[in-house]
C-alpha cells in the first residue's frame, strides 16, 4: 500500500520497493482475513493462523510506513508550497477517507454478519475507525514533514537522524483522551517514515547494493534473536513483555524493514500486486469479509478453503475495482484519491 504514489510512468517504477509493497499487502490481507482478534474475522483464537496474524505485527504497518518515506523523499515538499502539497495529500488522503470510509461505514451497518454495526454519525471519521486510521495518521506526517521541510531540516541529515531517534523515543509517550484523527498512531508511525526518507536522503544507503559488507547479516542476526524473543512471549515462557509500541519492540520493527531493504529482494509477481497496493488497502475488507459471509451462507465452514478465498478477494477485487473506477475523473478522485483527468487526460 503507498497512499503517496510513486512518480513516472509504469516502467520506471522500482521493483524492489513495489516488492516490499505486495509484501505489506498481503500481510494486510491475511491479518483482515483471520481477524484482529478472536472475535472478528475467522474467529481464530489459537492455531497458525493467530499464530501468523500475530506474529507479523511489527512488520505490516512500519513497512507500509517506511516506503510512504522512501517514496516521499523522491519527491518532497518544498517551502511556500503549503497549498498544492496540501491539495495533494487531502486528495490523496482524505478524500479517499471520507467518500471509501463512509461506503465501508454503511455497507458495514446494513451487512448481516458483519464483525461490527456502526451506528450513522459521520462523526466517526474524525477518530480511528477500522483501518482507514492510517490516512489521517499518515496525513499528520505528512503536515509534520512539511514543517521539517520549511524548517531546513530536511537537508541535513543529522538533523534529520536526530529527529528519527527522538520520535523513536517520545512515541509511546504521546497519548491524547479518544486519540483525534489517529495523531497517536501518527506518532507510532513517524520513526518509520522518517527511516525510509532517511535512507533515500543517505549518499551511502540510498541504494542496498552499497550498504556496508555484513549489514544485512548483522541485521538478519539482530531479527532472529528479536523472533525468538517474540515467539518466546507469545509461547507463554516467562520472557520481558516485548510491544510494538514500546522501544524495544519498535527496534524489532525498525530492523525487520531495514532487513528487507538490505535484501534488496525483487518478484515480479509480487510486485505486480504491489502496483495496486493504493487500491488494496483502500478496499481489501470488501473482499476479505464478503467472501467470508458468503461462502458461511453457503455452508461453507472450512477455515482453509475461507483464508484462501478471503486472500483471493482481499486482493483480486480491489484490483479489478481499480480498473474500474479509474475510467472516471469523479471516481479516480474520490474513491481512488488519483489526479482528477478529464476528456485527453488533462489533469
Amino acid at each position: 500500500m503507498k497512499p503517496s504514489a510513486a512518480a513516472g510512468p509504469a516502467a520506471r517504477r522500482d521493483l524492489r520497493v513495489d516488492t516490499m509493497r505486495g509484501l505489506a499487502c498481503l500481510l494486510l490481507v491475511a491479518y483482515h482475513t483471520i481477524g484482529d482478534d478472536p472475535a472478528r474475522g475467522l474467529h481464530a483464537a489459537g492455531g497458525a493462523l493467530r499464530w501468523l496474524a500475530d506474529s507479523f505485527a511489527y512488520l505490516r504497518m512500519p513497512l507500509f510506513t517506511f516506503l510512504s518515506g522512501y517514496v516521499y523523499a523522491m519527491r518532497p515538499a518544498r517551502r511556500g508550497d503549503l497549498a498544492p502539497f496540501l491539495r495533494g495529500k487531502a486528495r490523496r488522503l482524505l478524500l479517499p477517507l471520507v467518500c471509501v470510509g463512509l461506503i465501508h461505514h454503511f455497507v458495514q451497518a446494513a451487512t448481516t454478519g458483519a464483525n461490527a454495526h456502526p451506528d450513522g454519525d459521520w462523526l466517526f471519521l474524525l477518530y480511528p475507525y477500522e483501518h482507514y486510521w492510517y490516512l489521517q495518521a499518515l496525513f499528520l506526517i505528512f503536515l509534520f514533514m512539511y514543517a521539517v521541510e520549511a524548517a531546513g531540516l530536511g537537508a541535513r541529515l543529522p538533523a534529520l537522524w536526530a529527529l528519527a531517534a527522538g520520535s523513536l523515543l517520545l512515541a509511546p509517550w504521546v497519548q491524547v483522551a479518544g486519540d483525534p484523527f489517529s495523531v497517536e498512531n501518527a506518532a507510532f508511525l513517524l520513526p518509520y517514515f522518517l527511516l525510509g526518507v532517511l535512507l533515500r536522503r543517505s549518499p551511502l544507503l540510498a541504494d542496498p547494493a552499497r550498504l556496508p559488507r555484513g549489514f544485512a547479516a548483522a541485521a538478519g542476526l539482530a531479527v532472529l534473536a528479536f523472533a525468538a524473543w517474540q515467539q518466546a512471549g507469545m509461547a507463554g515462557w516467562p520472557v520481558p513483555p516485548l510491544s510494538p509500541d514500546r522501544l524495544p519492540g519498535q527496534i524489532y520493527s525498525a530492523l525487520c524493514v531495514a532487513l528487507l531493504y538490505a535484501l534488496a529482494w525483487s518478484w515480479r509477481p509480487l510486485a505486480r500486486v504491489g502496483g495496486h497496493s493504493y487500491a488494496i488497502y483502500l478496499y481489501h475488507v470488501f473482499g476479505t469479509a464478503g467472501s467470508r459471509i458468503a461462502l458461511g451462507r453457503l455452508g461453507v465452514q472450512h477455515t482453509g478453503v475461507l483464508f484462501a478465498a478471503g486472500m483471493l478477494a482481499g486482493v483480486l477485487l480491489p484490483v479489478a475495482l481499480e480498473r474500474v473506477l479509474d475510467r472516471w475523473p469523479a471516481t479516480r478522485a474520490c474513491l481512488l484519491g488519483k489526479a482528477w483527468r478529464g476528456p485527453g487526460g488533462a489533469p
